[in-house]
């Protein structure tokens, strides 16, 4: 008898504290939609190329982050949009510059992060007359989810998309 007086409490304060669990929320699991985020990378991509090839710095520089950097080959790295905003202009004072085919190769993301890797083939004529120069880019990107659900990059760095040379043939 005197264990069922202390199996009791037991079960009664074992109902209580599963009562009490049942009164809460369930926070529900984030919706992802990875195609949509995908494209949402890729629309700012499209809308990036369009502002390069119409000299559109302005435009160009609001699809960066406030501390975004951006690396390019054999130069320092430019820090926040105003340097970024600063080398921009630079080039378009120099150059008519154009993306002729922007491959994207691969776009990821893992929640309010992504990532795209690509190809840029082009041509920059210098505005002061000059031989136009072609370019052969590959790059990677890192962006950010905005809380409007937009996308920002946060980081890019690009070099000289150059084959690799023959090797010689093993004798």
């Amino acid at each position: 008898m005197k264990k069922l007086f202390m199996i009791i409490p037991l079960v009664v304060l074992l109902c209580f504290a599963l009562s009490c669990q049942q009164g809460e929320e369930l926070a529900e699991e984030p919706v992802v939609d990875v195609e949509a985020d995908t494209a949402g990378i890729r629309g700012m991509l499209d809308d990036w190329y369009a502002a390069y090839n119409t000299g559109d710095i302005d435009k160009i520089v609001s699809l960066y982050t406030e501390g975004a950097m951006i690396m390019g080959q054999d130069e320092p790295a430019k820090v926040g949009k105003e340097a970024i905003l600063a080398s921009f202009k630079q080039e378009m004072e120099q150059y008519d510059m154009q993306v002729d085919e922007g491959i994207v190769e691969d776009v990821r993301v893992s929640g309010d992060l992504g990532m795209a890797r690509g190809i840029d083939i082009g041509t920059i004529t210098p505005k002061e007359g000059g031989d136009p120069i072609k370019f052969n880019v590959r790059w990677v990107a890192i962006y950010e989810r905005q809380t409007d659900g937009t996308w920002k990059t946060i980081c890019e760095i690009w070099n000289n998309n150059i084959p690799p040379a023959a090797s010689p043939e093993k004798e």
